[in-house]
């Protein structure tokens, strides 16, 4: 039996997401409060390969972004997600943690998971 360990637990648990994924998008909705991700993730810290994170960029125009946008993805996510899984994503310009579709991500020339 799993022990869950807070309410974000159970909801993750219903709803078949990690926390990083329920923290990008229920609790950034919000814009006058501090959102959970601001918490839990050190915005100094920089995503490189040797912190799990890899260079892609999206290949075509989702939601507001546009294609060609420059992102750094969760190595373990991508590599575990089917082609229409949300991949854990921070867009290079402003380290806003997003979600995309893994089939919308195109890895840089060279890049290898």
């Amino acid at each position: 039996m799993k022990v869950l360990r807070d309410f974000i637990d159970f909801h993750c648990e219903a709803m078949g997401l990690s926390r990083e994924e329920y923290a990008a998008y229920y609790l950034s909705e919000g814009t006058s409060s501090k959102t959970f991700e601001q918490f839990s993730i050190n915005e100094e810290e920089e995503k490189t390969r040797s912190e799990g994170f890899v260079p892609a960029t999206i290949k075509r125009d989702f939601e507001d972004f546009k294609a060609g946008t420059k992102i750094a993805i969760d190595a373990l996510d991508y590599s575990k997600a089917g082609k229409d899984d949300l991949i854990v994503s921070y867009l290079e310009s402003s380290d806003e943690m997003i979600r995309i579709p893994k089939m919308l991500i195109e890895l840089e020339d060279g890049e290898g998971i």
